[in-house]
């Protein structure tokens, strides 16, 4: 970094750590109470190789920063989301249906996304079995569901329950907990491993905690057989707290849109380093080592899970048991029919949002 990069990078550290000590209503949640940023983390592989895969990236945030950004693990996304709530974690990693949930409950939004080689990255929601099952098909599968017990994913898990549902499920008419032997839900690492160790038949996980099993644990992931395959899902969103000070949300913005991009004064060695992290987070391609990594994006990339979940709530009321009078009912299902409405009249570039402040 030449001097005069050096003098900028840390005018805007101190301009920073100024805005931070001044701006209303920021909590700053650190290790043991001191000084920090929080950055809310989703465990959807073993923690161990989680942090081992993030915490040099945060550790690179933070020097870029001039503040210290400390990693917060969940274990289910109502955590995370009450973090973000609550003011623990200033930003986080969140899968789509939580970061909706983040949007409209906790004063989130959207500031990036994973890169693909062509737009935004996606993943899927897999079926997975063990490899020696006894069905050698979905339809076999379905076909005996009465004896098959299924692991789902976290409730406001996008791969591992919303889009199951409304893609496998529903347009076969099933409803998993009355045509199933038996259901339960898990993170993604432990239905795998459910799977492989013959505690459930089958299981609903994403597509990307089984490709890091498959790097970690070859002949683990080699026991396991793939029974269907979800359309693509946009791969999870950064959000950050929307009261955050402009200053800071352009630093941390810039940050990550420029992982593993060359930039002036940018040497081969840490461009090298950064795409090594981009990699071990499942954000660089394998087939284009030039891309991957982030770019800038808004509350209408979850336009597509939106749907998803209004659909969602709208079968659990036309087909689960009864919720109240008829005419609540009727009610309920109006508003959903309207945000539905709502979503397909968006014009182009318009934010779901409304530019309304959530609770």
């Amino acid at each position: 970094m030449s001097p005069p990069r050096r003098r900028g990078a840390r005018a805007l550290a101190a301009a920073l750590l100024l805005a931070l000590a001044l701006w209303p209503g920021l909590a700053l949640a650190g290790p043991a109470g001191e000084g920090g940023l929080g950055f809310a983390l989703l465990v959807v592989r073993s923690q161990a190789e989680a942090e081992q895969a993030w915490r040099p990236l945060l550790v690179r945030l933070s020097a870029w920063l001039g503040v210290a950004v400390e990693p917060h693990w969940y274990s289910d996304y109502a955590g995370a989301v009450w973090a973000m709530r609550t003011g623990r974690d200033q930003f986080g990693h969140f899968g789509n249906k939580a970061a909706i949930e983040a949007v409209d409950k906790a004063g989130g939004r959207v500031f990036a996304a994973p890169a693909g080689p062509r737009g935004p990255s996606v993943y899927h929601s897999v079926l997975v079995v063990r490899r020696d099952a006894r069905f050698a098909s979905l339809e076999a599968l379905l076909a005996g569901a009465g004896g098959v017990t299924l692991a789902l994913g976290d409730p406001n898990s996008t791969s591992g329950t919303v889009v199951p549902r409304q893609t496998l499920f529903h347009p076969r008419g099933i409803e998993p907990r009355e045509r199933f032997l038996r259901v339960t839900a898990g993170t993604h690492p432990d239905n795998l491993a459910a799977v492989e160790a013959g505690r459930v038949d089958a299981a609903l996980v994403s597509s990307k905690a089984v490709e890091a099993l498959a790097r970690a644990r070859p002949e683990r992931a080699a026991a396991l057989r793939e029974l269907w395959r979800s359309p693509p899902i946009p791969a999870d969103p950064l959000l950050w707290r929307d009261d955050l000070a402009s200053p800071l949300k352009s630093s941390v913005r810039a940050f990550f849109l420029q992982l593993g991009r060359p930039a002036p004064g940018k040497s081969p060695a840490t461009l090298a380093a950064e795409r090594a992290e981009l990699a071990r987070l499942d954000l660089a391609e394998s087939d284009h080592p030039d891309q991957g990594g982030f770019i800038a994006a808004d509350d209408r990339y979850l336009l597509p899970v939106r749907r998803l979940d209004l659909l969602e709530s709208r079968w659990r009321l036309t087909h689960g048991p009864a919720v109240g009078a008829a005419e609540a009912v009727d009610t309920r299902l109006a508003e959903i029919d309207r945000r539905l409405a709502d979503l397909d009249s968006l014009p182009a570039g318009a934010d779901p949002a409304g530019g309304r402040r959530r609770e």
